[in-house]
């Protein structure tokens, strides 16, 4: 399972436990839900600048192999 799949599977579960907490009055439950949560949104964030730095090294060896071939 990819960094982004594991991410979303983290924020939904997370969302579960904190409504179910929630509807049972069990604050441990929520904020554990909460925390889930907050894991998820770390690693997609995580996955996001993964991607943005594979982008940038990938224009900068187009420019260089610009520059090379002139």
């Amino acid at each position: 399972m990819g960094e982004k799949s594991r991410a979303k599977v983290e924020q939904g579960s997370g969302k579960v436990k904190e409504t179910a907490g929630k509807l049972q009055g069990d604050e441990g439950l929520r904020k554990e839900g909460r925390r889930e949560q907050a894991k998820g949104d770390l690693r997609e964030a995580g996955g996001k600048m993964k991607d943005a730095a594979r982008d940038a090294a990938d224009k900068t060896g187009e420019a260089a192999g610009h520059v090379r071939d002139r």
